[in-house]
């Protein structure tokens, strides 16, 4: 019955997993392709922002989310395989990343239907969070329980 339960959990992460990587896509194309939905203000305000150069802060800010994308990137595909360190890379990344916006500068353009596929893109993130440590997931990511785990792996494959 416990392996059963623990395939669902993780079945439940991967699902999540694709659907932070599938909202945050959306984001991205929706920001793109609805932009000329958005008052002419807004549009003008985007094309000067184009021109205009990065500050040392905003520079450095871009810089760190660039590396913080990364992490996630790997913690995704760690965390789809149920690899130990990719819980905490996910995490310390998620972390990280809030206090960036205070060196970012300023943005002001997303379109409705991008701001939604970003919430819904956080909440998966939220969710996986949750499952992460709060779910019998956590015990892929726990080290005597996956020490325990593998061990008792290895005596049923004999």
């Amino acid at each position: 019955m416990t392996f059963c339960k623990e395939m669902k959990t993780t079945t439940i992460l991967r699902l999540l997993i694709a659907a932070e990587i599938v909202f945050g896509l959306l984001e991205v194309a929706a920001d793109l392709t609805t932009v000329t939905f958005l008052p002419v203000e807004f549009q003008q305000y985007i094309e000067n922002e184009v021109e205009v150069d990065l500050s040392i802060m905003g520079g450095l800010g871009l810089g760190a989310a660039m590396l913080l994308l990364v992490g996630v990137f790997v913690s995704w595909i760690g965390l789809w395989r149920l690899w130990r360190p990719a819980r905490t890379i996910y995490t310390v990344c998620w972390i990280a990343s809030v206090p960036i916006y205070l060196i970012l500068d300023p943005v002001a353009w997303n379109t409705p239907l991008g701001a939604m596929f970003s919430e819904l893109s956080i909440l998966a993130a939220g969710a996986i969070i949750s499952l992460l440590y709060f779910s019998d997931v956590a015990e892929h990511f726990n080290k005597k329980k996956a020490e325990q785990v593998g061990d008792g792996d290895a005596e049923e494959a004999v």
